[in-house]
């Protein structure tokens, strides 16, 4: 999946139109990797106290965010008009505001 993004990256620098692409394949590859974090979450001993856990409040962050994006990023090319945007916008928030709760919330680990 990395490669796949990579070249969709490369390409939008001759051609625009892989813009597009780019926003899809990368919201793909952080779905995917949050999903195997969490799986390895849950089958950890860590489970137990998830809610302080910064990671666990930056991965919901970007699964709140990159998940909704993807259906965004698929038809940008076919919207008329950007009515939509304002939901994006919320859902930028919304990470941002999860992300900043999960740095207020977590314990921090003191290691010597």
């Amino acid at each position: 999946m990395l490669s796949f993004f990579i070249v969709f990256w490369v390409a939008a620098f001759f051609d625009k139109d892989y813009i597009h692409y780019t926003g899809i394949v990368g919201s793909l590859n952080v779905g995917v990797m949050v999903f195997l974090f969490l799986r390895e979450l849950l089958l950890s001993n860590e489970i137990v106290n998830y809610k302080k856990l910064l990671p666990f409040w930056v991965s919901v962050g970007f699964l709140v965010f990159h998940l909704p994006a993807i259906p965004f990023f698929s038809f940008w090319s076919y919207m008329k008009n950007r009515d939509l945007l304002p939901i994006l916008y919320s859902l930028i928030v919304l990470m941002n505001i999860i992300i900043s709760f999960g740095l207020l919330w977590s314990s921090r680990r003191v290691e010597y």
